[in-house]
């Protein structure tokens, strides 16, 4: 067996780049773009923030998205995850802040409003999105936010982490 035969990948392979919302998007107030939790927790407190560069800077893909969609060309890559485009994701860590003081994972309503969005979202765009992220890391948050208090609101729960991903598993099966 040759060297090259491990140097190339299946010819179905999705080779490509994973974007969030809250880190690429930019324009974090425009267009009626509600709060998030990102937002929430930089206007809170910047300092716990790389250089103090909360989620209102992003890389301003919103106005952008045609130079870094011909780069990603250029690099080779042949599909691209962000929040919403090519291969969509529904959730990335961004909870509108509002549905966040409302229970966030741990309430149902939450949860049918997630459904609902989702639902809506494949209604919407089925048609054109083929391949569908439900939730980004869906374990990440519980631990993050609820056992570990390393994200707002810094709870150290190990139960409420639990119910957390527990409510993620029922918003995803919606």
């Amino acid at each position: 067996m040759s060297d090259t035969t491990y140097n190339k990948l299946p010819d179905d392979f999705f080779f490509g780049a994973a974007l969030s919302g809250p880190q690429t998007e930019g324009m974090w107030q425009a267009h009626g773009k509600l709060e998030n939790m990102w937002d929430l927790w930089s206007n809170k407190d910047i300092r716990a923030f790389h250089n103090r560069v909360g989620s209102y800077a992003g890389n301003d893909m919103g106005a952008r998205f045609a130079e870094d969609f011909a780069t990603m060309h250029e690099l080779g890559l042949s599909s691209a995850r962000t929040s919403v485009e090519v291969y969509v994701n529904l959730y990335h860590f961004d909870m509108p802040a509002y549905l966040f003081r409302r229970g966030g994972w741990e309430s149902r309503e939450v949860i049918e409003a997630y459904a609902s969005y989702a639902r809506a979202a494949f209604e919407e765009f089925g048609q054109e999105i083929i391949h569908w992220f439900t939730f980004n890391e869906p374990i990440v948050e519980p631990e993050q936010r609820y056992e570990h208090g390393n994200w707002y609101p810094f709870v150290h729960d190990y139960a409420r982490a639990r119910a957390v991903q527990y409510g993620i598993s029922l918003a995803h099966r919606g």
